[in-house]
């Protein structure tokens, strides 16, 4: 058979069918993956990856979210800081969707400003508020800043790191979303 279309376009076209027909696909190789950072260089298997971890529909997370969660996986081993940056994005974009309707967002800057508005809402355990503080410091060690204030240096990220920060993000927006819905869990 003679396929005309390039690689790319078939590689999203199955993802496409992936995520809305919601198809579960085994990995063997996805605990080292998940373990190493190995082998998540391609869309596919970040979006693998994802799905493992968040344990969820993909399709209750925005497209906007998924697409900077997979740019993290794939720069954790490219460029930790680029990685730390997108996986900061994915959730503060997350924050502002999910929440931006119950509170008022618009003069919040960054995840930790994002994370004490909701506080006030008083929608969600005070664990959850406190973890997204820390992934917001976390974040302004990767590309988003430059010299760290107190130390006028800039931070070393390693890949498992940035690896780790991911999953983090991923883990938070998946325990939120079951907290909204009545149930503790991480």
């Amino acid at each position: 058979m003679d396929v005309k279309s390039s690689p790319k376009v078939i590689k999203t076209t199955f993802n496409g069918w992936i995520k809305k027909f919601n198809i579960q696909i085994e990995n063997c190789k996805l605990s080292e993956a998940l373990m190493t950072g190995k082998d998540i260089e391609e869309e596919s298997q970040a979006i693998l990856t994802i799905r493992n971890i968040f344990n969820k529909n993909l399709k209750i997370l925005p497209d906007l979210v998924i697409n900077d969660l997979k740019e993290a996986l794939i720069q954790s081993k490219i460029n930790p800081s680029n990685s730390l940056t997108d996986s900061g994005r994915a959730l503060e974009n997350y924050l502002r969707i999910k929440f931006s309707s119950l509170i008022d967002l618009s003069k919040c800057n960054g995840i930790s400003q994002i994370a004490e508005k909701i506080r006030q809402l008083k929608t969600l355990n005070n664990k959850h508020i406190n973890i997204m503080k820390s992934i917001g410091s976390i974040r302004t060690m990767g590309d988003s800043h430059g010299l760290d204030k107190k130390d006028s240096k800039t931070w070393v990220i390693s890949n498992k790191s940035a690896l780790i920060t991911c999953f983090l993000v991923i883990k938070i927006i998946s325990s939120i979303d079951s907290y909204l819905k009545g149930n503790l869990s991480f």
